[in-house]
């Protein structure tokens, strides 16, 4: 990441190679603040600032995964869609992540860490955690708090004032 800028999102590393990059074959669904419900059509804010929920479904039925993966912080959706489309092809490709796992290659200029959480479905999910701009993970008190918040549950980071409605 930028070391000038906390708020600058972590270079992509858009990697070259053996991995077949096409054609995903999961699915990745995104609820964040400000987006219409593909159902209803209501503009809703379940979550606090800096928090969205994208996750993939189909890595376990269609490859053998042991989970799928989230991204709980909000980032420009090309983004958040490079980094768990990237995890999927890599688990196509027959790579095994675990819980714990620091993931290289996804961005330029830091890791991934891939922690054990409970998917919206109750099925666990390993969520990438993304460190600051200054490579601190979440659980380091320096860390900026945007990104000390993908250390919660989904569940601890609802909006209070949409739970009310």
């Amino acid at each position: 990441m930028s070391k000038n800028s906390k708020n600058f999102v972590p270079t992509v590393h858009q990697k070259a190679g053996e991995i077949n990059r096409t054609n995903p074959d999961w699915r990745l669904d995104l609820i964040r603040n400000g987006v219409p419900c593909a159902c209803c059509g209501k503009i809703e804010y379940p979550y606090v600032n800096n928090i969205c929920d994208c996750h993939s479904h189909g890595l376990i039925e269609r490859h053998g995964a042991k989970y799928e993966f989230q991204v709980a912080l909000e980032y420009p959706v090309s983004v958040i869609g490079f980094v768990l489309n990237e995890l999927g092809y890599r688990v196509r490709a027959g790579e095994v992540f675990r819980p714990g796992d620091l993931v290289e290659g996804i961005f330029e200029d830091c890791q991934v860490r891939l922690d054990k959480f409970a998917g919206c479905d109750g099925r666990p999910i390993l969520r990438a955690v993304i460190p600051d701009g200054y490579n601190r993970w979440p659980e380091d008190p320096a860390c900026d708090p945007k990104y000390q918040l993908q250390r919660l549950p989904l569940v601890q980071l609802r909006n209070p004032r949409y739970l009310a409605y």
